[in-house]
């Protein structure tokens, strides 16, 4: 990671570091703006992803909004939350911006479907993990249809 001095830290220790430095760079507040003339128009789905109960999230359900400059430059569509499973980080009703990638690393927020259900959850390994200590975790089975559509990077409150 350019810029960052990690030395003296052991692997554990630069691993923490590069996510605190995601997690930075997910946030509006931390980040530059993006500065095109142009807006960028992308969708927000109007069926929310579960933070709790189960929700699908359908491809044709959306409308096509304008981007803000508190926007990442990279959002591929947003959704809002449903639920408080994901709370102290993530509200019912939160709009989060999604990029589009079908893998992702654990420890990242993910917008994902398992068996035809969307949810936003932590990706642990083998598990999907509530911030929320009321809910317990999702164990991903083999025999589960389970479908990355992206990762969470950044929140808007409306």
């Amino acid at each position: 990671m350019p810029g960052i001095p990690l030395d003296g830290l052991n692997a554990d220790g630069k691993a923490h570091a590069r996510r605190f430095v995601e997690m930075l760079r997910e946030e509006p507040l931390f980040t530059t703006k993006n500065l095109s003339s142009e807006p960028r128009i992308f969708r927000l789905y109007d069926i929310p992803v579960s933070a709790g109960a189960d929700m699908y999230l359908l491809s044709s359900d959306y409308e096509k909004i304008t981007a803000e400059d508190i926007i990442p430059s990279e959002t591929s569509y947003a959704v809002r939350v449903r639920g408080d499973s994901m709370e102290p980080k993530y509200y019912d009703e939160q709009i989060v911006f999604i990029r589009e990638q079908p893998t992702l690393e654990h420890g990242e927020i993910v917008v994902f479907a398992l068996n035809g259900e969307s949810y936003i959850k932590e990706l642990g390994r083998g598990e999907l993990i509530s911030l929320n200590n009321k809910y317990a975790s999702i164990e991903i089975k083999e025999t589960d249809d389970f479908r990355v559509f992206g990762k969470v990077i950044g929140t808007y409150q409306n």
